[in-house]
C-alpha cells in the first residue's frame, strides 16, 4: 500500500486491495462450489453402483451432510467478505466473535439433525 502525506494510507490503495480480496474470495468460492458439485455427482454414482440403491435414508443422510458442508463453507465466505470490509481491528474481532457464536449454534443443530437421522435409520 502507498502512503500519502503525513503517513496516512492512500484510500484508493485500500479500496483496490479490498476489491482484489473480494474477487479472490469469489473465485475460491466458485471453485469450491464446482468441487462440491463434482463430489455430489460422484457420491450419487457410488450409491447407484452399490447395494445402497433404493435406501432413501442413506441418500437423505448423505444429501443433508453435503447441504451442511455447503452452508458452513458459505458462512466462512460471508465472514471473509465482511472482514475485507472491516475498517478496524475492533470491528474485525466483533465479526469473528459473531461468526464463531453462530457457527457453534449451527454445528450443534446440524449434529442433532444428523444424529436424529441416523437414529431413525437404526430403529
Amino acid at each position: 500500500m502507498t502512503t500519502g502525506k503525513k503517513g496516512k494510507i492512500d484510500d484508493h490503495a485500500v479500496e483496490s486491495a479490498r476489491e482484489y480480496a473480494k474477487q479472490n474470495i469469489t473465485r475460491v468460492k466458485d471453485a469450491q462450489e464446482q468441487f462440491l458439485s463434482a463430489m455430489t455427482q460422484a457420491q450419487a454414482m457410488f450409491i447407484k453402483s452399490t447395494a445402497m440403491v433404493g435406501n432413501d435414508d442413506v441418500s437423505d443422510l448423505n444429501q443433508k451432510t453435503l447441504d451442511y458442508v455447503r452452508e458452513n463453507i458459505n458462512s466462512s465466505y460471508e465472514l471473509a467478505t465482511k472482514l475485507v470490509d472491516a475498517t478496524d481491528m475492533s470491528q474485525a474481532m466483533e465479526l469473528q466473535s459473531e461468526y464463531v457464536r453462530k457457527q457453534i449454534e449451527a454445528y450443534t443443530e446440524q449434529a442433532q439433525e444428523l444424529s436424529s437421522m441416523v437414529t431413525k435409520d437404526h430403529k
